[in-house]
């Protein structure tokens, strides 16, 4: 493999020089334009890779980050393996190394930010179920020096920069679409209080009143997102005699049971029942009424995060974002 010897000696230039253009470095030295092309001509040339190791340890970092995942969503949602994909993407880019350290448990969690410390990675990305309990432990490590960054909805903490999403659009979108379609009587289920704000400000905005009967309760968390808790609300408030025309889902899980158990009823999917879900799972394109969805972005939120993750780790300032989430329109609503 060839070195900076190497390429120096072919140009007549100095190791230093070659150095600090190959690896950018060439701040206020004063060097032609041309004798810059030649170097990096002749790097290419002589097949010269850089060593990110060595430069990793130049600069007193690892080259290597670490994720917490505590999964989120059913397996089916994909949220998980969009999120890492979009990671995996950045953190090629950058050169980094990345540790996945994936866990379904709370106390799974908490044990190995317990045994992480700043010599094995520089920095750590966050994401799938947020843990306020946990901010303690992060500050911590925080303060040892190791940079945090999350991909929570909403930040965990005013300290560590987050990239999310703007939640009460979900609902708000998928609402305002149904009611544009002509619904009247839009259901949702109450599992996320900023998305159910989504569904009543869509209403209140196209001057509807809110029916609370529509609005099924559901428990808060992970628990109230599975499709077996959604169907069984469904059940309870169409036995009950409430009028549906339209289901605004708050997770794709959710839609689907509710789908299946409409027509199993004999009510048309669109034309009795438009529905909406959360999360544009790749099942939207293939269950029995293809899915009109919310695409959360999450393997971009997972590549502004690595992204984000290195500026800190080059000592660059960053800033919190919130993306916008995109309506996805198929059969189910039109």
């Amino acid at each position: 493999m060839a070195s900076l010897k190497d390429i120096a000696d072919e140009v007549g230039v100095s190791v230093s020089l070659v150095s600090k253009v190959i690896n950018d470095k060439l701040g206020t030295t004063g060097a032609r334009k041309e004798l810059i092309e030649a170097i990096k001509a002749k790097a290419e040339e002589l097949g010269y890779k850089r060593n990110f190791n060595s430069i990793a340890l130049l600069a007193k970092r690892q080259g290597a980050i670490s994720v917490f995942l505590h999964r989120i969503g059913s397996k089916g949602a994909t949220i998980t393996e969009d999120t890492l994909e979009g990671m995996a993407e950045s953190a090629h880019k950058h050169n980094l190394r990345m540790m996945l350290n994936f866990v379904t448990e709370y106390d799974d969690y908490i044990q190995r930010l317990q045994d992480l410390h700043t010599g094995m990675v520089d920095g750590v990305v966050l994401s799938g179920v947020y843990h306020i309990e946990a901010v303690p432990e992060l500050l911590k490590l925080q303060k040892e020096g190791l940079k945090l960054v999350s991909t929570f909805s909403n930040p965990i903490h005013e300290k560590i920069p987050n990239v999310g999403l703007i939640e009460e659009n979900t609902t708000y979108l998928s609402t305002k679409h149904l009611i544009e379609q002509g619904c009247e009587s839009i259901a949702t289920f109450d599992t996320m209080p900023q998305r159910t704000n989504g569904y009543r400000r869509a209403l209140e905005e196209a001057g509807r009143p809110v029916n609370e009967r529509l609005i099924f309760g559901m428990p808060h968390g992970q628990e109230g997102f599975y499709g077996s808790t959604a169907r069984g609300a469904l059940i309870g408030a169409l036995e009950s005699g409430v009028e549906i025309d339209g289901i605004c889902a708050q997770s794709d899980t959710q839609a689907v049971y509710a789908i299946n158990e409409l027509l199993s009823r004999g009510v048309s999917i669109p034309g009795d029942v438009k529905i909406t879900g959360i999360d544009n799972s790749p099942f939207c394109e293939t269950c029995s009424v293809p899915l009109t969805s919310i695409d959360q972005k999450f393997a971009q939120r997972g590549r502004l995060a690595v992204d984000m993750l290195e500026k800190l780790m080059e000592g660059e300032p960053v800033e919190s974002l919130k993306l916008a989430p995109e309506l996805v329109v198929r059969k189910s609503s039109i």
